[in-house]
Parts: structure tokens; sequence; C-alpha cells
């Protein structure tokens, strides 16, 4: 069985490709049931965990910290989930104020 990928190479229509993309995963994934539409109102707050190596000082650091302090915490549970070092930086503080549950794992 070759990989949908290999096919975006070849002269063949989008729809040949997709009909191709599609027959792959249905001969490499199990059939699984959907779950179902959520419901509209949820109990509490929305869970949201951010997972990075990079809670300190670095970019990503500094790129994330602004998004993690602006979030709505009347409506979102944010965690910070990190296996990266503690480098003792000031952004890694940050961080870790910046969110309502930090895990080092």
């Amino acid at each position: 069985m070759r990989c949908p990928v290999t096919f975006s190479s070849l002269p063949i229509s989008p729809a040949r490709q997709l009909e191709c993309a599609r027959h792959f995963v249905r001969q490499q994934m199990p059939l699984v049931e959907p779950i179902g539409p959520l419901p509209r109102e949820r109990a509490g707050k929305i869970k949201v965990a951010y997972l990075s190596a990079d809670f300190q000082r670095h970019p990503v650091g500094h790129g994330i910290v602004g998004v993690l302090e602006q979030h709505d915490r009347a409506r979102f549970e944010v965690h910070g989930v990190s296996h990266g070092v503690d480098d003792g930086s000031e952004i890694r503080a940050r961080i870790v104020a910046a969110v309502d549950h930090f895990h080092n794992i």
C-alpha cells in the first residue's frame, strides 16, 4: 500500500488523490465510532493544556506568555505542561504565574 503523499507527485486529479488517501486511511486505521455532537452547554470551565520543552528564556517562552496571560479565567482552566528545564528566568516565572496549574514532567 502506497502512502497518499506518493500520489501527490503524479499527474492525477485532486479528486483521485483524495480517493487514494481515503482508501489508504481505511486500510491503515481501525474503524472507530464517532463520539457524536458535544453538548452546547458545558458544566464548568473548558480545560486547555499547553505542552512545551521551551517554557523558559526561549523564543517560544517569550511568545506564549502573553497568550497565557490573556486567557479568560472565567471560561478557561489553563494548564502548562513542561518537559524542559527550569532555567530560573523571569519569563519562566511569568509563565508559571500565568497558568492555573503548572506541571513538570
